[in-house]
């Protein structure tokens, strides 16, 4: 599992930090997005993607949890 933060020093004040949180990469690759929150998946259940901006981090990994608990 990788974790990527990258900031924009033009734009503090807008929220400009992009989080991602990935694993394994594989084919079959399926990216649904809503509301400035990106979520890719794989046909695989132990693989997610999610790419989103700091004010949705909460959020995302709420979801995360739930998506990795449920096929535990």
């Amino acid at each position: 599992m990788a974790f990527l933060c990258k900031g924009n020093k033009k734009s503090e004040s807008y929220s400009s930090h992009l989080f991602v949180i990935t694993a394994n990469f594989l084919p079959n690759f399926i990216t649904i997005g809503f509301h400035r929150l990106i979520i890719s998946g794989l046909r695989c259940t132990q693989t997610l993607l999610i790419i989103q901006y700091a004010d949705t981090f909460l959020v995302g990994k709420l979801l995360m949890l739930f998506l990795f608990l449920q096929h535990v």
